[in-house]
């Protein structure tokens, strides 16, 4: 009895999970079908490098088909993925020297949800657009992927309050500029 109490509890995402770790190749197949899409659209805010990005992707998937018997258990698969592929860009990107790159906090982060607001001489465009590249993944990762802020502080490797910060100064910056006090 208390075996299937605990099942129930158990999400869609930590199920599929321990599949995979027990060598599930039709979980994998789920999990890369389910998320290669999402992952393409969050690295490539990093790098335009489209070959990059499809490499790095490729390498987290290898990785975790290789590694399958020895991953941790997760109930949040796409949280697992967007922080793995974050690390391979960066990593990447510093293996390669790229000159902007000194630390993971200069990374550069361009979203391509701007080309949804409808006039691109919009003021919340510009504003958008000239956001510190911490703000713009912050305000991405909290209101078009949806997460909550301790799986941002996850994705971004930073800590709790530093993920709110970032915020509250993106969200002040937008509040500003909307009310005419910005530049």
């Amino acid at each position: 009895m208390q075996d299937n109490l605990q099942n129930i509890n158990i999400s869609p995402d930590a199920s599929l999970w321990e599949e995979l770790r027990k060598g599930s190749e039709k979980a994998f197949r789920e999990i890369y079908l389910n998320n290669v899409k999402i992952l393409h659209n969050y690295g490539f805010k990093f790098t335009s490098d489209e070959q990059l990005t499809e490499d790095c992707i490729q390498d987290v998937f290898t990785d975790i088909f290789r590694n399958h018997k020895t991953l941790g258990p997760t109930d949040n698969i796409r949280l697992y993925l967007f922080t793995s592929l974050r690390r391979r860009i960066i990593k990447e990107l510093q293996k390669r020297k790229v000159p902007f790159l000194q630390d993971e906090t200069e990374i550069a982060f361009e979203p391509q949800y701007f080309e949804t607001i409808p006039d691109n001489t919009n003021p919340l465009f510009n504003t958008l657009h000239n956001l510190p590249p911490r703000q713009k993944e912050v305000i991405f990762l909290r209101f078009y992927e949806d997460m909550e802020y301790e799986e941002i502080c996850q994705v971004m490797g930073m800590n709790y309050q530093s993920v709110r910060n970032l915020m509250h100064r993106a969200i002040q910056t937008l509040r500003a500029r909307a009310e005419g006090k910005g530049k």
